[in-house]
């Protein structure tokens, strides 16, 4: 009968390795979720698709988000997020977060659910500014800024500055900017 030496007898229990949330935002439009979609193909891992388009696709055609639809939406897109990081390989690259429906829920309501802002601190390792620079504006019926995205950029810019939170600008074709990415992420 063999002898096993006890090396062999011990599970050797490697650490998991941390996953880095990096946050894709942007006015509508601006090619945020086919860039997280993009990088999660190149990086074998998970997206979180935005879940305001998901909410929004159960409803009827035609169907006009309220006030009362961010709750949900709100509560649907951290529970994807959770899910998308507790399933990814090294990144989670997320489409959207609550910080823009804050930005969105200000624009149009000029408030914000508590849920929203109870919420507003999610760490994020990396935050991409999508721009609308060679992205046609495409009418899905669920858009409608098609000449405010300019203008919404600069919110949103403003919003990070005003919470300290740094961010990288991110443009050009699909290929550029994942080859921009691809560089940030070398200094993760």
């Amino acid at each position: 009968m063999a002898r096993y030496n006890s090396l062999f007898t011990h599970q050797i229990i490697l650490p998991k390795m941390t996953v880095k949330k990096i946050l894709l935002i942007g006015a509508e439009c601006t090619g945020k979720s086919t860039l997280a979609h993009a990088l999660a193909d190149k990086y074998n891992t998970t997206y979180t698709p935005e879940y305001l388009r998901t909410y929004l696709e159960q409803k009827p055609t035609g169907y006009v988000c309220t006030f009362d639809d961010l709750t949900p939406i709100a509560q649907g897109q951290m529970d994807s997020e959770k899910h998308a990081v507790a399933t990814a390989h090294r990144y989670c690259f997320i489409d959207t977060s609550l910080l823009l429906l804050h930005i969105y829920s200000q624009h149009y309501f000029n408030k914000t659910p508590d849920i929203i802002l109870d919420n507003l601190n999610n760490q994020y390792d990396l935050i991409l500014v999508t721009d609308d620079i060679g992205i046609t504006w495409i009418d899905d019926g669920m858009r409608d800024l098609p000449n405010g995205r300019q203008q919404m950029r600069q919110t949103i810019i403003k919003e990070l500055e005003n919470r300290q939170l740094t961010y990288h600008a991110i443009s050009g074709n699909l290929e550029n900017r994942i080859k921009q990415v691809g560089e940030l992420l070398k200094n993760l």
